[in-house]
């Protein structure tokens, strides 16, 4: 069968076309018994599955287990390894801090009005360094600064914009000693992630 003509495949599937998509597709149909062949099976296969693969009501512990993993601290069960070895705690340390997370009195006012922080404690790896959890809300940017020295910020939820840049949660945002640079968190949610610095200087 023609490549080209196989692809218009899935717009065959498409139900309530217009009056001249619908006569469109009787016409390709008619010049092309493959197609139509091919077609055919594709109705009959999803027809199948449908008969076959009913929907399933959940267990209610199978409920509470996804709405654990997608809004509860499992949802950031990926990073704990990543974010273990960045602040050099356990990883019973780290579980125990990204479940404050949600726990709106955990947060302290931070250098601006749209940020909110949350200090804690590293491990001895990282020396003179200061660690804390940044919450930057939605839309809002950090004005220019810079580092004094060597910074590291890893992206828990949300998204990190720099310049054309978009870092998503589960990305390291680097930043060497001097660099000089401004960054916003996306529109759709609260930006919030876990850094590592040496300092900052507000230009």
């Amino acid at each position: 069968m023609n490549p080209t003509v196989l692809e218009r495949l899935p717009d065959l599937l498409i139900e309530n076309l217009s009056p001249d998509d619908t006569q469109q597709r009787a016409d390709l149909l008619a010049r092309s018994p493959e197609l139509a062949r091919e077609l055919a099976i594709v109705h009959e296969t999803m027809a199948l599955r449908e008969a076959v693969l009913r929907p399933v009501q959940p267990s209610a512990r199978a409920r509470e287990r996804l709405v654990a993993a997608l809004f509860g601290v499992d949802r950031f069960r990926p990073f704990v390894d990543r974010l273990c070895r960045m602040v050099d705690l356990s990883d019973e340390a780290v579980r125990d801090l990204l479940a404050r997370i949600d726990d709106a009195t955990a947060w302290e006012p931070g250098p601006l009005p749209s940020i909110k922080v949350m200090h804690f404690d590293h491990g001895p790896a990282l020396l003179s360094a200061e660690t804390g959890l940044v919450r930057l809300a939605a839309g809002q940017a950090v004005p220019r600064h810079r580092h004094v020295g060597a910074e590291v910020s890893f992206v828990l939820e949300g998204t990190l914009w720099e310049g054309d840049t978009c870092y998503f949660p589960g990305q390291a945002v680097p930043q060497p000693a001097g660099s000089v640079h401004t960054f916003t968190a996306g529109a759709e949610r609260d930006l919030v992630f876990a850094v590592s610095h040496c300092g900052i200087e507000f230009m």
